[in-house]
């Protein structure tokens, strides 16, 4: 549901991003998302924020919500 046409939940993408990105951008220009979407980062297993700079060979990982209660 809010993934881009193409990409498939669990599987591993790899990007080009510029020097001194952060999550955000990632997010943002590769992705597509909006930044109004609640999502949970992880980078490298860590939580994170989307202001995060991104270092060569970093994992990112985003877990959007879930419907329940």
């Amino acid at each position: 549901k809010f993934l881009p046409a193409g990409m498939k939940t669990g599987e591993p993408i790899d990007f080009t991003l510029e020097d001194n990105s952060a999550v955000g951008d990632l997010l943002r220009d590769k992705i597509k998302l909006s930044s109004d979407i609640p999502k949970m980062i992880l980078i490298n297993g860590l939580h994170s924020k989307d202001t995060q700079t991104l270092n060569e060979g970093d994992k990112v990982s985003l877990f959007m919500p879930m419907a329940g209660g």
